[in-house]
Formats: C-alpha cells, sequence, structure tokens
C-alpha cells in the first residue's frame, strides 16, 4: 500500500490553486455587490457573541446584555471571529477570506486521508470529488460554523490515523495530543461532535496496544489525548455550571428535542404545518431568549431542561413518528440536490415555485424542454452537475463498502471507526430542521469512500499505484 509523501503532487496544488480562484472569483463580486448575502440568522448571534466579548469581556449573549452568559452558543465560532476581528477589525469580508482557506486546508486533508486509507491516485480522485461539492463552496462564503468545523473534524481524522501510524510509542503520544487538541476545538465549534471522543480514544488505545506500546508509552498516549478534552471540554462545562448551575455543554439540546424534534411530531400527529407546531410549544420564547433574554443563566438553564424533558417525552409516546421523521429528513439531507442553493447565492435569490428536478416527473417531456431547456439551460446545467456529483458519490460509497467487507481491509480498525462517527453524525444531523446544509461535515468523509469506490468501479488504477483494496 502506497501512502501519500510528503510532498504535495503537482496535480493537487492546481486543483487548490483553481478552487481559490473561483472562490474570490465569486466572493468578492458577491461582497462587493451584496455583503448581507454572506450572512444568515444564525450568523448574528455568533457575531453579537464575539462584539460583547471585544467590548466588556463577557461571553455574554450581545454587547446589549453584557451580563447575560451565553449558553445557546459554543465558544469556538466566537473565539475565531474574535480573533480576526482583533487582528483585522470588525470586517466580515476576512471572516469569509480565512474560512475559503479552511476549505482549501479541508481539501488538502482529504487528500492526505485517503492517501494513507489507499494511494495517491484515489486521494486526489477525492479531492476532486469535494472540491466540487456546491454546498461545501457556498458554505465556506457564509458567516457559520460548517466550515470551521469540517476542517478542524477532517484534521482531527488525519492526527488519529498518523497516532495509528507512529512507528514509536512517543511519537502516537504527541500525535494523540495533537488529535485531542483538534478534536477539542471541533467540539467547542459544533457540540454536536461531543461523543466523537469515546470511539476515537478506543480506537487509539486498541491500536496501538496492538502495535505492542509499552504501560508507559499508553499512559502518555492516554494523558495525551484526554488533556486537552478534559481542559478545553471539561472547562468549558464547568463555566457553564458556574454561570448556569448546569454543567450541559449548551441549552441548544433542550431546544432542539422540542422545538425540532418534538415539533415534528406534533406536525405529524395533528395534520399541521411545522411552524404552526413550533408555535404551539413556544418557539417564539425560545427565539426571544435567543436575542433579548429576560431571564438570567440559571433560569434560562432550567427552562432548556424543561423543554428538554418535553421533547423526550413526545419521542417516549410517539417513537414511530419521530423514526419516520427522523429517516425523512435524512433522506432529505443527504439526496436532495444543493445547485439552488449555489444559485441563490450566486444571484441573490430564487424565486421558482419548483426546479428542473422537482418538474422532471410532473412535467411532459414537451413541457419540460419548453419550460427548462429552452428558457433555463443553465438551471438544468447546474441541476445536472450536482445530481450528477451526488450519483456519482454514492455509487463510489457503495463500491468502496462492497471491496472494504469483502476484502477485509488491512486498516479495518479505522474504517470501522470512521463509519461509526459518519453514522453518529448522521443521526444527530436528522430531524425537521435537516437539510442538504448539514451534510457539510459528512462531506469529506463521503468523498474519501467516494473516490476509493469510483477507482475501484472505474479500474482506472495503473499497477505501480499497487491495489486499491
Amino acid at each position: 500500500m502506497e501512502q501519500c509523501q510528503p510532498k504535495l503532487p503537482v496535480a493537487l496544488i492546481v486543483l487548490v490553486s483553481l478552487l481559490g480562484i473561483a472562490h474570490f472569483a465569486i466572493f468578492l463580486p458577491i461582497y462587493h455587490a451584496d455583503p448581507a448575502r454572506i450572512l444568515t440568522t444564525d450568523s448574528y448571534s455568533y457575531l453579537n457573541t464575539a462584539r460583547a466579548v471585544l467590548t466588556s469581556g463577557h461571553f455574554a449573549v450581545s454587547p446589549s446584555f453584557p451580563d447575560v452568559p451565553q449558553l445557546i452558543r459554543t465558544p469556538g465560532y466566537p473565539a475565531f471571529l474574535i480573533a480576526i476581528f482583533f487582528v483585522f477589525g470588525e470586517t466580515h469580508a476576512w471572516v469569509i477570506v480565512l474560512q475559503i482557506l479552511c476549505h482549501l486546508g479541508t481539501v488538502i486533508s482529504v487528500y492526505a486521508l485517503a492517501g494513507m486509507l489507499w494511494n495517491r491516485t484515489v486521494a486526489l480522485v477525492a479531492a476532486c470529488i469535494f472540491a466540487v461539492d456546491f454546498i461545501s463552496f457556498v458554505g465556506a462564503q457564509t458567516l457559520l460554523t460548517e466550515t470551521l468545523f469540517t476542517c478542524m473534524l477532517s484534521l482531527t481524522i488525519l492526527a488519529a490515523l498518523r497516532t495509528t501510524r507512529a512507528l514509536r510509542g512517543s511519537q502516537a503520544a504527541w500525535w494523540a495530543l495533537l488529535c485531542g487538541l483538534l478534536l477539542s476545538a471541533s467540539i467547542l465549534i459544533r457540540p454536536i461532535a461531543y461523543y466523537v471522543i469515546i470511539p476515537l480514544f478506543v480506537l487509539l488505545l486498541g491500536i496501538r496496544i496492538h502495535c505492542g506500546d509499552s504501560w508507559k508509552q499508553l499512559a502518555y498516549l492516554v494523558l495525551g489525548f484526554a488533556l486537552p478534552c478534559l481542559l478545553l471540554v471539561g472547562g468549558w462545562q464547568w463555566r457553564n455550571y458556574r454561570v448556569a448551575e448546569r454543567a450541559d455543554f449548551s441549552v441548544v439540546q433542550g431546544a432542539n428535542l422540542l422545538f425540532y424534534k418534538g415539533a415534528d411530531i406534533v406536525a405529524q400527529r395533528d395534520g399541521i404545518p411545522f411552524t404552526v407546531a413550533q408555535e404551539q410549544l413556544g418557539y417564539a420564547r425560545y427565539k426571544q431568549l435567543e436575542t433579548a433574554p429576560d431571564i438570567d443563566g440559571p433560569e434560562f438553564a432550567g427552562l432548556s431542561r424543561q423543554w428538554q424533558r418535553q421533547g423526550s417525552e413526545f419521542i417516549g409516546r410517539y417513537p414511530w413518528l419521530f423514526i419516520k421523521g427522523q429517516f425523512r429528513s435524512l433522506f432529505s439531507m443527504l439526496l436532495e440536490t444543493d445547485w439552488n442553493v449555489f444559485l441563490t447565492h450566486l444571484i441573490g435569490e430564487y424565486s421558482e415555485s419548483s426546479g428542473p428536478g422537482g418538474d422532471l416527473f410532473k412535467l411532459s417531456f414537451r413541457q419540460y424542454i419548453q419550460q427548462w431547456i429552452l428558457r433555463k439551460p443553465h438551471y438544468v446545467a447546474l441541476f445536472g452537475v450536482a445530481a450528477g456529483h451526488l450519483l456519482l458519490l454514492y455509487t463510489g460509497i457503495a463500491g468502496s463498502l462492497v471491496s472494504i467487507l469483502h476484502t477485509k481491509h488491512t486498516n479495518w480498525p479505522m474504517h470501522l471507526v470512521l463509519w461509526l462517527i459518519i453514522l453518529y453524525l448522521m443521526a444527530f444531523s436528522a430531524g425537521a430542521q435537516a437539510n442538504p446544509r448539514f451534510r457539510t461535515p459528512l462531506m469529506p468523509f463521503f468523498a474519501i469512500y467516494g473516490g476509493h469506490g469510483l477507482m475501484l468501479l472505474f479500474r482506472t488504477i495503473k499497477p505501480s499505484h499497487g491495489t486499491l483494496t
């Protein structure tokens, strides 16, 4: 099995350069014409917390409420914004520039991971698959957590793989320390990665025991991995306990259980729109507390626990509706094309009630030609690229999984943990609020397996590149 060489190949440098040029060619005109296009409703809560820290020194909801602790947003992304604003002033352009660099770095991480698991040809195909993903591209130009989180998570897995491949136990301990730091940063950016700690720790410890490391070396490895998690992740929970008398990592968990998963159950049960179900459950109160709180930290944390109990009760009372809603949203998250997201980012709005995909089976052949092919061929082209990308991606993933299961791949522990993480992220991302944006953190790993599977299916690997299995 051939692994990636330290020097980046010319093809990867060209790919990353072209992607960078495309980013700035699109971002700069958009930001000049409409700076608000890089913002969403969620962006403001991160911005307000960053401003609160810079003006008052408190990790608060906003500068207007400097004494009200921020309990919904975790500190990772606000810290990213604070660092940028401290150096460059409060300019959103520099945030996007650094997120574009994170996106380019993730392309390189995908290449490195696929190269370590298989070979450089698979690695280049995987990097190309990830580079042309519309959702990841638009996410890098949107002031949200996805791009930074995805970059950190992919670097975490890369550090974990280097830990398992280290020749000496002392090297493994240093890689484990880096892995723990990157994972802790990922969790502080998005709490969804909280339980990734467990499978990753078991993987690293199990493989290093198999490598014959001494007990002393294993102790250093455990300390290196666990220390950042205890200090950073545990430290944040201690902060929440001090300001809200609850050690919850974020109160958003209670809100998600009631106002998204619970509301989806109510909407299905009563046959009402999802937004109406949200309002019936008190969603307006949550949004008001998010921006203009009128209660202190302990009261907010207690309210979150109440929401969590209510949401759990809905799930316990209607498990079939919960499962049905989860699978429906999961299919939507994974299978919806993202061409309209890219188009909306380019032109600022998308007013069509349907699209070339939705009308494909609704209109007659003649109507479809007149409505889309003749009038809006560029829409059809974008849809074709997005749909073709997903089709190739999932075909490759299926081929890769069949190959790994059939051949009992030598890296099976790493593959097992990777797929546990993938399935975990899919399960926790699913819900009524899920949309194609929620698959962004999955795309680097999908691209790795998609690239491997496509190279297996098309049989284009040269003998000098070794076997793919």
